[in-house]
């Protein structure tokens, strides 16, 4: 991944996708928002408790600076699920205005339509951007360890075949997330993670001092399962910053920081030619 400067906002970008012809896409940090206090700066969500016209003007500092405006952002009400949308030109705004438009219970978006932006918001889940270039087709999803055992990745896959991809021709980013150096967990998410695997992960790690504590390096879990699926692993990109400790004032953790702090948004659309 690769640092823009869009003065004052600073986001990122990966550079497999930037290679991508007529694709425009970001993944923001918390620089250069008007936000303040443990929603500081660049809060780009409406649910967390932040101010409403405060969460509008980041949005609109990082629209200006990705140049992707909020009338064609699509948004969604994530709840850690499996739900992923095939959105269109006609849901283009919803949810980047007025949080009672994002679409309901939905924690993926898929499209093939030109000048929609597939957004997500984070702070430590693993923001997904995906890019089918010979069929056309971008997608973005919030993967949780409860959405990553409840199939999100398959479901987001699934949408792509739908439309006419094939997910060995998927360009994958995976954006920055919690790390296996912070993610601590039980038993009973490395059981929901290894049944939905069916392997030994490469991103669990148990904690010798501690039965039945265990670190989840959720991305490389869900690089394990986009690989089953048939995406090539020369073809996925990992950010490979930890929201939790790496750079953090960079980024939002709701492990660091709690729940009340702010969200990053990953947001990717096919440009009209």
């Amino acid at each position: 991944m690769q640092w823009v400067n869009g003065e004052p906002v600073q986001y990122l970008v990966f550079d497999r996708l930037e290679q991508g012809r007529g694709l425009r896409h970001f993944v923001s940090t918390r620089e250069g928002g008007v936000s303040e206090g443990s929603y500081r700066s660049l809060n780009v969500a409406f649910h967390v408790g932040d101010e409403r016209g405060r969460v509008r003007a980041n949005r609109e500092r990082l629209a200006q600076a990705t140049g992707v405006p909020l009338e064609w952002w699509v948004c969604a009400d994530q709840v850690h699920g499996t739900q992923v949308a095939v959105v269109t030109a006609r849901d283009r705004g919803r949810g980047s205005r007025d949080p009672a438009a994002a679409l309901a219970a939905t924690d993926g978006l898929v499209t093939r339509n030109p000048d929609v932006c597939c957004v997500v918001q984070v702070a430590d889940c693993v923001p997904i951007l995906l890019y089918e270039p010979q069929a056309r087709i971008v997608g973005a999803l919030h993967v949780g360890w409860r959405g990553l055992a409840g199939g999100v990745l398959e479901a987001g896959l699934r949408q792509v075949r739908e439309l006419g991809g094939e997910a060995e021709r998927l360009l994958v980013g995976l954006g920055p997330a919690i790390g296996g150096c912070c993610f601590e967990v039980g038993d009973e998410v490395v059981e929901a993670l290894n049944e939905r695997t069916n392997m030994a992960q490469p991103g669990l790690k148990s904690r010798q001092d501690e039965p039945g504590k265990w670190r989840v390096n959720l991305s490389a879990v869900c690089a394990t399962i986009l690989r089953g699926q048939g995406v090539p692993a020369e073809n996925m990109e990992d950010g490979a910053f930890c929201t939790c400790c790496r750079d953090n004032g960079r980024f939002f953790s709701a492990r660091r920081e709690g729940t009340e702090t702010g969200r990053m948004a990953a947001g990717i659309m096919l440009r009209g030619l």
